[in-house]
């Protein structure tokens, strides 16, 4: 249902593990709409906040889960619309998201070093190329983009280096999923600033 014709343009989730804390941007093609946040711990509501549509709003997240290759664990998170204050009335949508944080930090002896969630972390792992011989750079099928991150992780690495492209979100997913870190997005941001 579609309230004064206002929908979800975009929904930015950015987790901050020092300050235990959501930020959500939503993007909605109308001003002033109230909004309702939900997270879920294992199918179970830990924290609640309102705001209002295409401003940042803050969510504690309490005692975090955080996640690790070793636990991937992710956080399911609802954003609903609402006219006059009722929830859920109008739009909503749902995603997902970890708690981590990607830095890197000087040894003593002047070296980077990678870290996640404030451990250094050994990222081992291959050069992902994304092509199917049935699809070519496109998956057939969300299962072939599911088959190619599985098998990383049942090889024993735990990154993938893309190559000149970039993925559709389903693999991004599967990644989350299966405990993967994304080399290319690391080396993004490893020459301009120390944190993520």
């Amino acid at each position: 249902m579609i309230i004064s014709g206002a929908y979800f343009e975009d929904l930015i989730l950015s987790a901050d593990t020092k300050q235990l804390t959501l930020t959500a941007m939503t993007q909605i093609n109308a001003t002033k709409v109230p909004l309702k946040i939900t997270v879920y711990e294992d199918g179970k509501i830990i924290t609640k906040a309102v705001g209002a549509a295409n401003e940042p709003i803050v969510i504690p997240i309490p005692s975090p889960h955080l996640w690790t290759p070793e636990d991937p664990y992710l956080y399911n998170v609802s954003v609903s619309s609402s006219t006059g204050g009722q929830f859920p009335l109008g739009e909503e949508v749902t995603s997902y998201f970890g708690m981590r944080t990607v830095s890197l930090s000087m040894t003593a002896a002047g070296k980077k070093t990678l870290q996640l969630n404030g451990n250094p972390f050994f990222a081992s792992g291959w050069l992902d190329q994304s092509w199917w011989p049935d699809g070519q750079y496109t998956a057939p099928t969300d299962e072939a983009l599911a088959f190619d991150v599985y098998a990383v992780k049942t090889f024993g690495f735990n990154m993938v280096r893309l190559h000149q492209k970039i993925n559709p979100a389903r693999w991004y997913y599967h990644a989350d999923k299966v405990l993967l870190r994304l080399l290319f997005l690391l080396l993004l941001w490893s020459s301009h600033c120390s944190e993520s």
